[in-house]
């Protein structure tokens, strides 16, 4: 038994598909728009310990990414495919959390890529079940991706 299960958390995934288009996109560009995380919180005031990541590129171009966590849905004063940009009363009343998915994260297997990370961070929601992720590419030669379903995350929590 885990120090989590002693304390009656229950281990749980969630796996998303972020919307985005087959594009290059800049470093510090938003790829795509927000992600829900679909009531990954049991309560509306719940905290999850997301222990671990996964990413699946399937198109194999390993970029480095940021993911944003927010406790709620972000006013985000950026459009999609331009520079991520989201308003102070957006950092003060819902950013919760970043996490850096690099390059050198990937491993490469014939058909896709897979980055493996072990985050070990709280993320609190306030007044909803979900939360909400905005990736960011950080990549300095751009990001690009063939199709919409190039990425794939998979969350692995304690709740």
């Amino acid at each position: 038994m885990t120090a989590n299960e002693a304390l009656g958390l229950e281990a749980r995934t969630l796996s998303v598909t972020p919307v985005i288009t087959a594009a290059a996109y800049a470093q510090g560009d938003q790829i795509g728009t927000y992600t829900e995380l679909d009531s990954i919180l049991d309560s509306s005031s719940g905290t999850i310990d997301l222990r671990t990541l996964v990413v699946i590129d399937f198109a194999k171009v390993k970029h480095d990414l940021q993911l944003l966590f927010f406790s709620s849905l972000p006013t985000l004063a950026s459009a999609y495919n331009a520079a991520v940009s989201f308003t102070d009363a957006t950092a003060a009343s819902s950013f919760i959390g970043r996490y850096a998915i690099a390059e050198a994260d990937y491993v490469d297997t014939a058909d896709n890529s897979q980055a493996l990370k072990s985050p070990n961070m709280l993320l609190s929601g306030v007044g909803s079940k979900d939360l909400y992720m905005v990736i960011v590419c950080v990549d300095s030669g751009g990001c690009d991706y063939a199709a919409v379903g190039d990425l794939i995350l998979k969350l692995a929590y304690y709740e």
